[in-house]
């Protein structure tokens, strides 16, 4: 248990304030994070659905091996699918908390091409998720586990 008025963060260096919508397209990296994780954390597939660039996704498992082509159609559900069965399917105060913790313990880079790659904490999953500004909005386009 902590003193009154200790802080493990000095207030104003907590990072960067994300200001999104799950239902709207996401204009930075860390809001199409965000919205994947409350759709994963929640188990709403639309919200997965939107943060996810498929086309890219699916270049992205054929070439590391993960998926063996066929139905652009077929993977998009598989993957969806899947996250809706491993979702704990959390009240969204506590979606929340976890995904401040996992972005705040992820260890972050800035591609060349303007690419981020977040690569979280093994508590968090020890993912790799690949982001990538398509139009003018941020998607998903590969994820490692």
């Amino acid at each position: 248990q902590m003193p009154p008025g200790l802080r493990i963060v000095p207030k104003g260096t907590g990072g960067t304030k994300v200001v999104y919508e799950d239902d709207k397209p996401s204009t930075t990296w860390r809001a199409a994070f965000l919205k994947f994780g409350h759709g994963y954390h929640m188990a709403v597939a639309k919200w997965i659905d939107g943060a996810i660039h498929w086309d890219s996704m699916y270049e992205h498992d054929v070439k590391a091996g993960t998926w063996k082509g066929g139905d652009l159609a077929a993977f998009k559900d598989a993957w969806i699918q899947e996250f809706l069965a491993k979702s704990k399917h959390r009240p969204r105060p506590e979606a929340d908390g976890l995904l401040r913790m996992t972005l705040a313990t992820a260890d972050e880079k800035t591609e060349p091409d303007g690419s981020v790659v977040l690569v979280t904490h093994p508590e968090f999953g020890g993912n790799v998720f690949r982001f990538r500004k398509v139009g003018e909005h941020w998607f998903i386009v590969g994820i490692d586990q």
